[in-house]
């Protein structure tokens, strides 16, 4: 039984997340009984993020993101701006792990991946599956998060340096173009690509990227989520 360890305090959001680490801190007694710092992030701001992270960088204890869902629009948009909140929280305040809040539901095709009708038992796979599909088929365990000053970007290398990923998500509903800067990194080949879109469920796709030498710029479609794989 000595593996069990307590994690707390898995509040609903970053500002309450916060308050709870300033009063363990005041009672002074509490961080040592525990094993892991949870939060939820259904609401919260940058700002929070980056003070959560301050308040529990150097503690030496797992933090993780233990539940989160869509915080707005409907849809693929909806799905779209739950991963602009995971890159936000990934890159802002850099948890160890970062989860979903479930994954299956009835009569809705949000708060899910897989939609179902608990009394018939009938289900399908719907585009949260891929939009996810998007991030956790490329961006690995092990791998390193690289930092991109594009709030709209996510980027990670692999343990043995050879091999690189970006993700670019748009949520608006016109195309928008992204600039990424690869001085000093040096691609094998060119890149594999992935798109999910409102026509397409992480489809391989052949983008168009205007290459500028140390500049690659590559224009997302509307609402969409692009994942690059750069071998090195």
């Amino acid at each position: 039984m000595n593996n069990i360890v307590l994690a707390a305090s898995d509040e609903t959001n970053l500002a309450s997340a916060i308050k709870i680490v300033k009063a363990y801190d005041e009672a002074g007694d509490i961080f040592s009984k525990l094993g892991q710092f949870n939060t939820h992030t259904y609401s919260g701001t940058n700002a929070e993020r980056e003070e959560l992270y301050k308040l529990i960088e150097g503690r030496k204890i797992p933090f993780w993101q233990s539940e989160t869902g869509p915080s707005g629009g409907s849809g693929l948009q909806s799905n779209l701006l739950l991963t602009q909140k995971l890159f936000d929280d990934m890159k802002i305040m850099q948890p160890q792990a970062w989860l979903d809040w479930q994954m299956m539901e009835e009569h809705n095709n949000e708060w899910c991946q897989l939609r179902g009708n608990f009394t018939t038992h009938d289900y399908e796979v719907i585009k949260n599956y891929y939009v996810r599909k998007q991030i956790t088929s490329f961006f690995k365990q092990g791998y390193t998060m690289l930092d991109a000053d594009q709030p709209q970007v996510l980027a990670a290398i692999s343990p043995d340096k050879k091999e690189l990923v970006v993700a670019v998500v748009n949520t608006d509903t016109v195309p928008k173009q992204y600039t990424t800067c690869i001085e000093g990194i040096f691609p094998r080949d060119y890149p594999r690509a992935y798109r999910t879109s409102a026509q397409e469920d992480c489809k391989l796709i052949y983008p168009d990227i205007q290459d500028r030498g140390s500049e690659w710029v590559y224009t997302a479609p509307e609402q969409s989520l692009t994942t690059f794989v750069i071998p090195l």
